[in-house]
């Protein structure tokens, strides 16, 4: 009799599990679907095994198409090398669970940017099994942030980079002239009877003139020369590579351009003054900018309408 009772208990706590393995299930399935974040389980080979209704609204596909693919297939390709350093790292055991974000591959070929918490899902013997992802669309907050940097590192009149950003690259070209040696200059530009201008035609038609140069200056350089307006009527310019000839050409332009889109105020037309500084070994940001201005005044006191250099 009492065999009996055992092999009766053992049946009820065996459909008990069974029970409630089967409700936990039921309800790991019912948040999977319902999740407002999207979610994903991925095999150890990256496949996707499978996706929830939000992930799929985020990055345009239905089910049926996601289920099958790899997360290559639908991770940006400049984010799948820190994507998969991420899982590298935790597949050796640094951490069960991380945090990264990355872009997604939108059906429509737009990039959707995510925040994922990514766990790694063991068995009892401490082996992986698969993955399992939290994703949640960021793009409204990248494009914030990119916005604010933009901000940041631009004159908000001209467009172009603003005196910190100028700086920041002044510093660079000083890095690489003491790791290359020396190239390149500096190019100082001041606007001539712009205050003139501005009393005359107001602000207003000065800060459109003022935008027209910028965008006049900014097509006479190249992608790596770096174009700024430090403030009031004055620019700035790193130009790391040229010769003598390249940087006086640049100069050249650069008058013509003020030249061209100036509108004349009484007698008096707006020109520019522009000084030249070359890099030299050893030379400090301070150092070059001072030469810089030094120059621009030469020219200023020669008549302005022209370039002046010092070594």
């Amino acid at each position: 009799m009492s065999r009996f009772r055992e092999i009766t208990r053992d049946r009820v706590e065996r459909r008990a599990h069974d029970r409630a393995l089967h409700e936990s299930e039921e309800r790991f399935r019912n948040c999977f679907d319902e999740a407002r974040v999207g979610m994903l389980i991925v095999s150890l080979d990256g496949h996707l095994e499978n996706v929830n209704r939000a992930f799929c609204a985020m990055i345009g596909y239905n089910q049926g198409q996601l289920l099958g693919s790899t997360r290559s297939d639908v991770t940006h390709p400049d984010d799948l090398e820190a994507d998969n350093r991420v899982r590298a790292a935790m597949l050796n055991g640094e951490a069960s669970s991380r945090t990264l974000e990355k872009r997604y591959l939108h059906a429509s070929g737009r990039s959707v940017w995510v925040a994922i918490h990514l766990t790694l899902i063991r068995d009892g013997s401490g082996e992986p099994l698969r993955w399992i992802a939290q994703v949640q669309d960021i793009t409204e907050r990248r494009s914030y942030e990119r916005q604010l940097e933009y901000i940041a590192d631009h004159d908000s009149l001209t467009g172009l980079l603003n005196r910190r950003s100028f700086e920041r690259g002044l510093d660079i070209q000083l890095a690489r002239v003491k790791r290359d040696g020396p190239r390149g200059a500096v190019l100082m530009v001041d606007l001539d009877n712009f205050k003139r201008f501005n009393d005359t035609w107001g602000h207003h038609a000065g800060d459109q003139l003022m935008a027209r140069i910028a965008h006049g200056l900014q097509a006479r350089v190249r992608a790596d020369d770096s174009i700024a307006r430090l403030g009031g009527d004055e620019f700035a310019v790193i130009l790391p590579e040229g010769e003598a000839s390249r940087i006086e050409a640049v100069a050249e332009a650069f008058l013509a351009v003020v030249r061209d889109e100036a509108m004349p105020a009484g007698r008096d037309w707006v020109t520019a003054s522009i000084g030249i500084a070359n890099f030299s070994a050893g030379v400090s940001a301070q150092a070059i900018m001072i030469a810089a201005d030094l120059a621009m005044y030469d020219a200023k006191a020669a008549g302005g309408n022209r370039w002046s250099r010092r070594a």
